[in-house]
C-alpha cells in the first residue's frame, strides 16, 4: 500500500510536469520550451536505461526515495529560477532524476511479495494511472485559482511525497 501512494505521487508529478511544461516555459521560444519537454522525457529514459545497468547492485526503495527527493530539488530549483535558456537543461535533469523511480518501485514492491506479482503489478500499475489522472487535469484548475507556477510546484510537492513514502516503505515489514 505504502508502494503504491509513492508510485501514485511519482506518476502524478512526472504526469504533471510533462502535461504542463510547454505551457509554463510559455516564455520562451516554442522550440526551446519543446526541447526542455525533450530533455525531460530523454533524462527520463537515459536515468532508466543506467539503473538498468546498476540497478541491481542498489537497493531499491531507498534508491527511489533518494531519487524522488532528488529529483523534487531539481524540480524546485527549475520551479524557483526564472524561465531561461537554462530551463530545458534543468528539467532535462529532473528527468534524469525521475527515469528510474518507477521502475525501482515495481522491483521493490515485487520483491517483497515474490508470490504475488500479478496482484503487485496490477496494483502498481492501477495507482500509476491514479496519478496520471488525477494531477494533470488538477494543474489547470489549481492555474485558474493559484497561477500555474504554484500548480506546478504542486509537482515538486509530489515528487518529495514519492520519496516520503518510499523510505517509509523501507521501514514497512511484510
Amino acid at each position: 500500500l505504502v508502494m503504491a501512494v509513492s508510485i501514485t505521487c511519482y506518476v502524478a508529478a512526472e504526469a504533471g510536469v510533462s502535461d504542463w511544461l510547454v505551457r509554463y516555459l510559455a516564455a520562451l521560444p516554442l522550440t526551446q520550451a519543446s526541447l526542455a519537454l525533450t530533455l525531460f522525457w530523454g533524462g527520463i529514459a537515459l536515468g532508466r536505461l543506467v539503473f538498468a545497468r546498476i540497478g541491481n547492485r542498489l537497493e531499491p526503495q531507498r534508491s527511489a526515495a533518494i531519487l524522488a527527493v532528488a529529483g523534487g530539488v531539481m524540480l524546485t530549483v527549475a520551479l524557483v529560477l526564472p524561465v531561461s535558456a537554462l530551463s530545458p537543461l534543468l528539467f532535462g535533469s529532473v528527468g534524469l532524476a525521475f527515469g528510474p523511480i518507477f521502475p525501482l518501485i515495481v522491483a521493490a514492491a515485487g520483491a517483497r511479495m515474490p508470490g504475488e506479482s500479478a496482484t503487485v503489478t496490477g496494483t502498481l500499475v492501477f495507482a500509476a494511472v491514479v496519478g496520471a489522472v488525477i494531477y494533470p487535469p488538477a494543474i489547470g484548475f489549481l492555474s485558474e485559482v493559484i497561477g500555474l507556477h504554484a500548480a506546478m510546484m504542486g509537482t515538486a510537492v509530489l515528487a518529495f511525497a514519492c520519496g516520503i513514502a518510499a523510505w517509509m516503505a523501507v521501514r514497512v515489514r511484510t
